[in-house]
């Protein structure tokens, strides 16, 4: 078989994870082929096997949508990046069935040979995924999320917030009340209008606590108002603002944000207000 070929054996075959494909089992895979992953802890041998697994993944998530977003072949291997969406309605890693929608990718090795698949060899955020079944977040994982949030923003890699934060994340913000974000998407539009803004800005936690699924940051924004914000115009000056911050996460993400700042002391710096005068000694 080609290299082309198997690609697309191997494009099909991982479709045997989505309900009604149990057949592709038997029309694509070796009756001896091994299936290696870390969460079942040995390899599971033998197609009969395998369509045991996958029966058990089929009533777990039953609407489950899985689709091959890369994939680079080389002789008898083919390695697909994949991505699964559905509906945690079964028992599912031993945690009974909560109704969450659910998301989460992979990356899987094929190995093939005379056109059957012999080997099925996968890597995936299984811990990622308990988190959103409602597996508890510990205080260390809630902290690398906020720093992964704060990466995120600061390399404008709005991409990567569809990992890290719920679709119907809320943020809180006295300092802006204009902006009403109740969702991912308008979080995603505040940061391009704040980046039009502050194209420089940069965020800069020095502090990051976290409990549980809560997190306290305090840190610095800074950036160089190139933008109209509001009723002023651009200044082209810099700003150097303290920042506090509390972060809810949920299932794994970030689901809510209350932050914080002086206002006052950006419009001065920014030349928008006179400064205060020192207080008399």
């Amino acid at each position: 078989m080609s290299v082309n070929e198997n690609k697309v054996i191997a494009r099909r075959f991982i479709q045997v994870w989505g309900p009604g494909n149990l057949g592709l089992v038997d029309e694509l895979a070796a009756p001896d082929i091994t299936v290696i992953y870390p969460v079942l802890r040995e390899p599971l041998r033998g197609a009969a096997a395998f369509k045991q697994l996958l029966a058990h993944f089929h009533a777990a998530c039953p609407d489950v949508e899985i689709s091959a977003d890369e994939q680079i072949a080389e002789g008898d291997s083919v390695v697909t990046r994949w991505r699964v969406n559905g509906t945690h309605r079964g028992e599912l890693l031993g945690i009974s069935p909560t109704g969450r929608s659910l998301a989460w990718t992979g990356i899987t090795i094929h190995r093939l040979v005379g056109g059957r698949v012999v080997e099925e060899r996968g890597e995936e955020d299984a811990l990622g995924l308990m988190r959103q079944i409602g597996v508890p977040t510990s205080s260390e994982e809630t902290k690398l999320l906020v720093r992964r949030l704060e990466q995120a923003v600061n390399t404008r890699r709005l991409d990567v917030l569809d990992e890290l934060v719920s679709p119907d994340f809320v943020r809180h913000c006295q300092a802006t009340p204009q902006f009403d974000v109740r969702s991912l998407e308008q979080f995603k539009e505040f940061l391009r209008q704040d980046a039009t803004v502050f194209p420089d800005n940069t965020t800069s936690f020095t502090h990051v606590l976290a409990e549980g699924d809560l997190a306290a940051a305090w840190g610095t924004y800074e950036a160089t108002q190139a933008g109209q914000m509001g009723p002023f115009p651009p200044s082209g000056k810099k700003v150097r603002v303290d920042l506090g911050a509390i972060l809810r996460v949920e299932s794994g993400k970030i689901a809510e944000l209350w932050i914080t700042w002086d206002n006052m002391a950006v419009l001065t710096q920014l030349g928008h207000l006179p400064a205060v005068p020192a207080a008399a000694a």
